[in-house]
């Protein structure tokens, strides 16, 4: 995957996960730049924004895991 591929796929996962732990007041911008993020990775392929979500299923599963485990209290178990 090239570097720029990787850059767009971490900012995916990065909009995603934000959108999903956002303030009610923050979800339509996260929303809407969630969804350019997607029309980039999409460009001009024959898949919809949900469907690339779901090909990202597990990354983000696996991606959500993480975020939460850096962002646990040091001394948490």
């Amino acid at each position: 995957m090239s570097s720029e591929k990787h850059d767009l796929l971490a900012k995916i996962l990065n909009a995603k996960y934000e959108l999903e732990v956002c303030d009610e007041k923050n979800k339509a911008k996260l929303l809407a730049s969630l969804n350019t993020l997607l029309d980039q990775a999409i460009g001009n392929r024959n898949l919809s924004r949900y469907e690339l979500l779901e090909a990202l299923r597990d990354r983000m599963a696996d991606h959500r895991a993480a975020r939460k485990k850096q962002e646990q209290p040091w001394g948490s178990v």
